[in-house]
């Protein structure tokens, strides 16, 4: 996914409050080196989904693996990139 596209789209779904969503989206900028990560937020969505809201368990899971996808943002992406990317979280 192109940067400017997914920023955009990031930015959107934080302020409709999809913050999992946003992470997905992300994680497909991003691409290979956050394919893993990607699996466990699209994991959670749907357990999300399933539930019908994020319980405080899995929202630490989904926590842990945010911080994980910033360490692959800061390693992969430019420094203006990075705080755009950081932003829209």
């Amino acid at each position: 996914m192109e940067f400017n596209d997914g920023y955009k789209l990031m930015c959107d779904l934080t302020d409709s409050n999809d913050h999992t969503g946003c992470y997905i989206v992300g994680c497909k900028i991003l691409g290979e080196p956050a394919r893993n990560l990607l699996k466990k937020f699209e994991h959670i969505k749907a357990l999300q989904e399933l539930d019908g809201h994020l319980d405080s368990s899995l929202y630490d899971y989904r926590q842990k693996t945010y911080k994980d996808m910033m360490k692959v943002a800061c390693e992969n992406l430019d420094a203006n990139k990075y705080e755009e990317f950081y932003g829209a979280t």
